[in-house]
Protein backbone atom coordinates (compact mmCIF):
# COMPACT_ATOMS: atom_id res chain seq x y z
CA UNK A 1 0.00 0.00 0.00
CA UNK A 2 1.47 3.30 -1.23
CA UNK A 3 0.53 6.05 1.51
CA UNK A 4 0.77 10.10 -0.27
CA UNK A 5 0.59 12.88 2.42
CA UNK A 6 -1.91 15.11 0.95
CA UNK A 7 -3.17 17.50 3.56
CA UNK A 8 -2.42 19.09 7.64
CA UNK A 9 -5.56 19.52 9.49
CA UNK A 10 -5.50 22.57 11.22
CA UNK A 11 -7.95 23.36 14.14
CA UNK A 12 -9.23 26.41 14.50
CA UNK A 13 -11.29 28.62 16.93
CA UNK A 14 -12.91 31.02 14.07
CA UNK A 15 -12.60 29.90 10.01
CA UNK A 16 -12.87 33.09 9.04
CA UNK A 17 -10.05 35.19 11.48
CA UNK A 18 -7.28 32.29 10.12
CA UNK A 19 -8.45 31.62 6.18
CA UNK A 20 -7.04 35.53 5.41
CA UNK A 21 -4.04 34.30 7.38
CA UNK A 22 -3.54 31.40 5.00
CA UNK A 23 -4.61 33.66 2.09
CA UNK A 24 -4.16 37.48 2.41
CA UNK A 25 -1.15 37.16 4.29
CA UNK A 26 0.73 34.13 2.82
CA UNK A 27 -0.73 33.87 -0.89
CA UNK A 28 -2.58 30.27 -0.35
CA UNK A 29 -5.30 29.27 -2.81
CA UNK A 30 -8.45 28.30 -1.59
CA UNK A 31 -8.80 24.76 -3.60
CA UNK A 32 -12.09 23.45 -1.89
CA UNK A 33 -14.14 24.84 0.62
CA UNK A 34 -16.83 22.66 2.33
CA UNK A 35 -19.58 24.44 4.20
CA UNK A 36 -22.59 23.80 6.42
CA UNK A 37 -23.82 25.63 8.48
CA UNK A 38 -24.43 24.38 11.95
CA UNK A 39 -22.92 21.17 11.03
CA UNK A 40 -19.48 21.69 9.58
CA UNK A 41 -16.95 24.43 7.76
CA UNK A 42 -13.64 22.57 6.26
CA UNK A 43 -11.71 24.89 3.78
CA UNK A 44 -8.51 23.80 1.99
CA UNK A 45 -5.69 26.16 1.09
CA UNK A 46 -2.78 25.21 -0.75
CA UNK A 47 0.33 26.89 -1.58
CA UNK A 48 2.81 25.87 -4.25
CA UNK A 49 2.58 21.96 -3.87
CA UNK A 50 -0.47 19.66 -4.46
CA UNK A 51 -0.27 19.07 -0.43
CA UNK A 52 -3.06 21.29 1.06
CA UNK A 53 -3.59 23.01 4.94
CA UNK A 54 -7.09 22.06 5.96
CA UNK A 55 -8.72 24.66 8.37
CA UNK A 56 -11.41 22.82 10.19
CA UNK A 57 -13.71 25.10 11.70
CA UNK A 58 -13.46 23.96 15.66
CA UNK A 59 -17.62 24.98 16.55
CA UNK A 60 -18.89 22.43 16.01
CA UNK A 61 -16.08 19.81 16.43
CA UNK A 62 -16.06 15.73 16.52
CA UNK A 63 -15.68 14.27 19.78
CA UNK A 64 -11.67 13.50 19.21
CA UNK A 65 -11.32 16.67 18.16
CA UNK A 66 -12.58 17.77 21.31
CA UNK A 67 -9.84 15.53 22.95
CA UNK A 68 -7.29 17.58 20.73
CA UNK A 69 -8.21 20.72 22.66
CA UNK A 70 -8.70 19.98 25.79
CA UNK A 71 -4.85 18.56 25.27
CA UNK A 72 -3.20 21.19 23.15
CA UNK A 73 -5.76 23.87 22.43
CA UNK A 74 -6.40 24.97 18.98
CA UNK A 75 -3.52 23.82 16.21
CA UNK A 76 -2.22 20.97 14.34
CA UNK A 77 -4.53 18.06 14.98
CA UNK A 78 -3.41 15.53 12.14
CA UNK A 79 -1.91 14.60 8.90
CA UNK A 80 -3.80 12.70 5.79
CA UNK A 81 -2.56 10.44 3.59
CA UNK A 82 -4.35 9.17 0.37
CA UNK A 83 -4.58 5.29 -0.28
CA UNK A 84 -5.88 3.50 -3.17
CA UNK A 85 -8.67 1.67 -0.54
CA UNK A 86 -8.87 2.80 2.86
CA UNK A 87 -10.52 0.13 3.57
CA UNK A 88 -7.62 -2.24 2.79
CA UNK A 89 -5.03 0.16 4.35
CA UNK A 90 -7.17 -0.15 7.46
CA UNK A 91 -7.02 -3.85 7.66
CA UNK A 92 -3.22 -3.48 7.03
CA UNK A 93 -1.87 -1.50 9.52
CA UNK A 94 -4.69 -2.88 12.22
CA UNK A 95 -3.01 -6.08 11.60
CA UNK A 96 0.60 -4.64 12.35
CA UNK A 97 -0.90 -3.41 15.59
CA UNK A 98 -1.28 0.07 14.94
CA UNK A 99 -3.41 1.73 17.54
CA UNK A 100 -7.27 2.46 15.41
CA UNK A 101 -8.98 5.60 16.35
CA UNK A 102 -11.95 5.45 14.02
CA UNK A 103 -12.81 2.57 12.23
CA UNK A 104 -13.66 3.24 7.97
CA UNK A 105 -16.41 5.14 7.39
CA UNK A 106 -17.64 7.68 4.84
CA UNK A 107 -17.41 10.91 5.61
CA UNK A 108 -18.34 13.71 3.08
CA UNK A 109 -16.73 12.57 -0.18
CA UNK A 110 -14.19 10.01 0.70
CA UNK A 111 -13.67 6.62 2.74
CA UNK A 112 -11.90 7.45 5.36
CA UNK A 113 -10.19 5.54 8.94
CA UNK A 114 -8.18 7.01 11.84
CA UNK A 115 -5.09 5.74 13.92
CA UNK A 116 -2.56 6.90 15.93
CA UNK A 117 1.27 7.11 16.12
CA UNK A 118 3.13 5.94 18.95
CA UNK A 119 3.48 9.20 20.78
CA UNK A 120 -0.50 9.38 20.26
CA UNK A 121 -0.38 11.55 17.59
CA UNK A 122 -3.73 11.62 15.33
CA UNK A 123 -3.19 10.20 11.26
CA UNK A 124 -6.03 10.19 9.20
CA UNK A 125 -5.78 7.73 6.07
CA UNK A 126 -8.76 8.04 3.05
CA UNK A 127 -9.73 6.76 -0.53
CA UNK A 128 -11.71 8.18 -3.28
CA UNK A 129 -14.48 6.15 -4.37
CA UNK A 130 -13.24 6.07 -7.95
CA UNK A 131 -10.09 7.56 -9.48
CA UNK A 132 -12.07 9.48 -11.39
CA UNK A 133 -13.15 11.47 -8.36
CA UNK A 134 -9.87 12.80 -7.23
CA UNK A 135 -7.63 15.22 -8.56
CA UNK A 136 -4.58 16.86 -7.23
CA UNK A 137 -4.95 20.71 -6.94
CA UNK A 138 -3.13 23.14 -9.32
CA UNK A 139 0.34 23.68 -8.40
CA UNK A 140 1.26 27.30 -8.97
CA UNK A 141 5.27 27.42 -8.76
CA UNK A 142 6.78 30.84 -7.34
CA UNK A 143 7.44 33.58 -9.51
CA UNK A 144 9.39 35.76 -6.92
CA UNK A 145 12.16 34.95 -4.51
CA UNK A 146 9.76 36.39 -2.14
CA UNK A 147 7.01 33.52 -3.19
CA UNK A 148 6.30 30.81 -0.55
CA UNK A 149 5.93 27.57 -0.83
CA UNK A 150 4.18 24.98 1.70
CA UNK A 151 7.44 22.95 2.93
CA UNK A 152 7.02 20.36 5.60
CA UNK A 153 4.85 19.60 9.05
CA UNK A 154 7.19 19.17 12.17
CA UNK A 155 6.66 17.00 15.21
CA UNK A 156 8.60 16.90 18.35
CA UNK A 157 9.33 13.99 19.93
CA UNK A 158 10.72 12.11 23.29
CA UNK A 159 11.50 9.15 21.03
CA UNK A 160 12.86 9.79 17.64
CA UNK A 161 13.77 6.16 16.40
CA UNK A 162 9.83 4.81 17.43
CA UNK A 163 8.83 7.86 15.61
CA UNK A 164 10.56 7.43 12.18
CA UNK A 165 10.34 3.67 12.55
CA UNK A 166 6.75 3.83 12.55
CA UNK A 167 6.37 6.60 9.61
CA UNK A 168 8.84 4.22 7.59
CA UNK A 169 7.68 0.76 8.44
CA UNK A 170 4.24 1.26 8.69
CA UNK A 171 3.73 4.24 5.82
CA UNK A 172 6.46 4.16 3.73
CA UNK A 173 8.36 7.21 4.22
CA UNK A 174 11.99 7.11 4.15
CA UNK A 175 14.74 9.14 5.61
CA UNK A 176 15.62 12.39 3.27
CA UNK A 177 17.95 14.53 5.50
CA UNK A 178 19.31 15.08 8.93
CA UNK A 179 20.95 17.05 11.64
CA UNK A 180 22.38 15.50 14.56
CA UNK A 181 24.35 16.93 17.63
CA UNK A 182 26.87 15.46 19.36
CA UNK A 183 24.00 15.38 22.60
CA UNK A 184 21.94 12.85 20.02
CA UNK A 185 19.20 15.42 19.56
CA UNK A 186 18.42 17.31 15.99
CA UNK A 187 16.33 16.58 13.84
CA UNK A 188 15.19 14.13 10.33
CA UNK A 189 13.15 15.37 7.07
CA UNK A 190 11.00 12.10 5.67
CA UNK A 191 9.53 12.13 2.57
CA UNK A 192 7.06 9.55 0.91
CA UNK A 193 7.23 7.81 -2.20
CA UNK A 194 5.70 10.54 -4.34
CA UNK A 195 8.28 13.23 -3.61
CA UNK A 196 9.23 14.75 -6.71
CA UNK A 197 10.95 18.05 -6.11
CA UNK A 198 7.90 20.11 -8.29
CA UNK A 199 4.20 19.16 -7.93
CA UNK A 200 4.88 17.01 -4.61
CA UNK A 201 7.59 18.62 -2.95
CA UNK A 202 6.62 18.25 0.96
CA UNK A 203 8.37 16.79 3.80
CA UNK A 204 8.15 15.67 6.97
CA UNK A 205 9.91 16.59 9.68
CA UNK A 206 10.88 15.22 13.37
CA UNK A 207 12.51 16.72 16.00
CA UNK A 208 14.34 15.20 19.20
CA UNK A 209 15.77 16.94 22.24
CA UNK A 210 18.12 17.24 24.24
CA UNK A 211 19.44 20.62 23.20
CA UNK A 212 15.73 22.18 22.10
CA UNK A 213 15.55 25.28 21.09
CA UNK A 214 13.37 27.26 23.72
CA UNK A 215 9.88 27.40 21.55
CA UNK A 216 10.80 23.56 21.49
CA UNK A 217 11.49 22.98 25.06
CA UNK A 218 8.44 25.10 25.97
CA UNK A 219 6.20 23.22 23.55
CA UNK A 220 7.11 19.71 24.65
CA UNK A 221 6.90 20.49 28.53
CA UNK A 222 3.27 21.82 28.09
CA UNK A 223 1.88 19.38 25.75
CA UNK A 224 3.84 16.34 25.30
CA UNK A 225 4.81 15.22 21.62
CA UNK A 226 2.99 17.35 19.45
CA UNK A 227 2.83 18.23 15.86
CA UNK A 228 4.72 21.54 16.39
CA UNK A 229 4.53 23.89 13.44
CA UNK A 230 4.37 24.03 9.55
CA UNK A 231 6.89 25.51 7.12
CA UNK A 232 7.03 27.57 4.22
CA UNK A 233 10.23 28.03 1.92
CA UNK A 234 11.24 31.16 0.19
CA UNK A 235 14.65 31.79 -1.40
CA UNK A 236 14.65 35.40 -0.03
CA UNK A 237 13.17 34.65 3.85
CA UNK A 238 14.35 38.22 4.48
CA UNK A 239 12.16 39.55 2.20
CA UNK A 240 9.12 37.10 2.44
CA UNK A 241 8.85 37.99 5.99
CA UNK A 242 8.63 41.96 5.45
CA UNK A 243 6.37 41.41 2.94
CA UNK A 244 4.07 39.06 5.21
CA UNK A 245 4.29 41.65 8.24
CA UNK A 246 3.46 44.55 6.10
CA UNK A 247 0.13 42.56 5.05
CA UNK A 248 -0.69 42.69 8.72
CA UNK A 249 1.32 38.82 9.76
CA UNK A 250 1.92 38.45 13.81
CA UNK A 251 5.70 38.78 14.46
CA UNK A 252 7.36 35.53 15.97
CA UNK A 253 11.04 35.68 15.28
CA UNK A 254 12.97 37.58 12.28
CA UNK A 255 14.80 36.27 10.04
CA UNK A 256 18.11 34.03 11.28
CA UNK A 257 20.60 31.68 10.22
CA UNK A 258 20.89 28.26 10.95
CA UNK A 259 22.37 24.87 9.83
CA UNK A 260 23.20 26.28 6.59
CA UNK A 261 19.58 27.77 6.15
CA UNK A 262 17.63 31.53 6.46
CA UNK A 263 14.73 31.12 8.87
CA UNK A 264 11.87 33.63 10.50
CA UNK A 265 8.74 32.67 12.15
CA UNK A 266 5.16 34.31 12.10
CA UNK A 267 1.70 33.40 14.23
CA UNK A 268 -1.05 32.63 12.72
CA UNK A 269 -4.60 33.99 14.22
CA UNK A 270 -4.77 31.19 16.89
CA UNK A 271 -0.87 31.79 17.99
CA UNK A 272 0.17 28.74 16.07
CA UNK A 273 3.79 29.12 14.79
CA UNK A 274 4.78 29.26 11.07
CA UNK A 275 8.20 28.53 9.90
CA UNK A 276 10.03 30.55 6.78
CA UNK A 277 12.47 28.67 5.65
CA UNK A 278 15.10 28.85 2.80
CA UNK A 279 16.15 26.09 0.45
CA UNK A 280 18.21 23.80 1.34
CA UNK A 281 22.05 24.58 1.32
CA UNK A 282 24.25 23.28 -1.71
CA UNK A 283 23.14 20.06 -3.94
CA UNK A 284 21.04 18.46 -0.55
CA UNK A 285 18.19 18.58 -3.08
CA UNK A 286 19.64 17.18 -5.67
CA UNK A 287 20.88 14.69 -4.12
CA UNK A 288 17.24 13.35 -1.63
CA UNK A 289 16.08 13.27 -5.59
CA UNK A 290 18.91 11.02 -6.70
CA UNK A 291 18.17 9.02 -4.27
CA UNK A 292 21.73 9.88 -2.73
CA UNK A 293 20.01 9.55 1.22
CA UNK A 294 19.89 10.96 3.96
CA UNK A 295 22.19 13.74 3.76
CA UNK A 296 23.20 15.64 6.04
CA UNK A 297 23.00 19.37 6.70
CA UNK A 298 25.84 21.73 7.32
CA UNK A 299 27.78 22.07 10.35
Amino acid sequence: MDYRLTHVGLLCRDNEKNIPVYTDQLDGQVTTRAFNKGQSDLTFIGKGTDVTMELVNADPFLPYEQQFIDRHGFGINHVSFLVDDADAAFEELKIQGVEVAWETKDILFVRQCGFYDPDGLLIEIYSYPTEEEYSLPDVVKPLSPTDLTFHHVSIITHDLERSERFYIEKLGMKRAAECFEESGGGFIFLIDPFFDGEQHNVMFEIIVGPDLWDREQVLLDKHGPLFDHICYMAKDVPGAYKEVLAKGAIDNMEPHDAFGLTMAWIRDADGNEIEFMSPFPGDMQEKILRGEIPVAFPE
